[in-house]
């Protein structure tokens, strides 16, 4: 099985190109989905509100749990839609060994989104979000110490809304990602257990108009 795993990391995600388009054509599928059900253009057309999710992302290296942490300030279009960006980071440097030395990896990346949010009830959504990210995978190592990374990783996210300023979501994803190798021997491509954190922006600046005028 690792044999098959490695193969497909040097085959196929050799290049971050590869990566772009598949992101791109994961968007141009759930552009066609979505136009059997409303106009897209009809969302973009309305004023999109401001929001801000932390998450966390939980996965195993090696046999060992590790997290990545990620910030992420989007655009949301009727409830339904949102586009945004975002920083990742790994939270803490994961130990390995390499030629009878023991490394840190550490991982940075930035991020572009986008995802479709279907509302379950009035405190409940389900959202389906597709993430593509380059940056950084880099160790301690005096040579090979820096390379390129690149992820993109589909994933589902059950949210609760009964909070009046902050949401609350869990899911879980599959990040297939692409690394330089002489800087992690092994493979990054893993599924990923999340833990979000949202801020309702439109809520938060209401109650502080209400103060500001009262």
């Amino acid at each position: 099985m690792k044999k098959n795993i490695k193969s497909i990391n040097i085959n196929i995600f050799k290049s971050p190109l590869y990566l772009y388009w598949a992101f791109l054509f994961s968007l141009f599928a759930i552009n066609s989905s979505y136009s059997q059900l409303d106009s897209l253009k009809y969302k973009f057309d309305s004023k999109p509100t401001i929001g801000l999710k932390m998450e966390t992302k939980n996965f195993v290296i090696q046999n060992y749990w590790s997290r990545i942490q990620e910030i992420k300030p989007y655009l949301e279009f009727e409830k339904n839609i949102r586009i945004g960006v975002g920083y990742a980071w790994l939270k803490k440097g994961h130990e390995f060994s390499n030629q009878n030395d023991t490394l840190t990896l550490k991982i940075n990346a930035i991020s572009l989104f986008g995802a479709y949010v279907f509302e379950y009830n009035k405190n409940w959504t389900i959202e389906l979000p597709l993430d593509f990210g380059f940056g950084f995978v880099s160790s301690d190592d005096t040579e090979n110490n820096r390379g390129y990374y690149s992820f993109y990783e589909p994933s589902l996210i059950m949210e609760y809304h009964g909070f009046k300023y902050v949401n609350l979501g869990l899911g879980t994803g599959f990040r297939i990602s692409g690394h330089k190798e002489e800087v992690y021997p092994n493979a990054l491509t893993t599924q990923t257990f999340i833990f979000r954190f949202s801020l309702k922006f439109s809520e938060i600046y209401k109650q502080f108009m209400e103060l500001n005028n009262s």
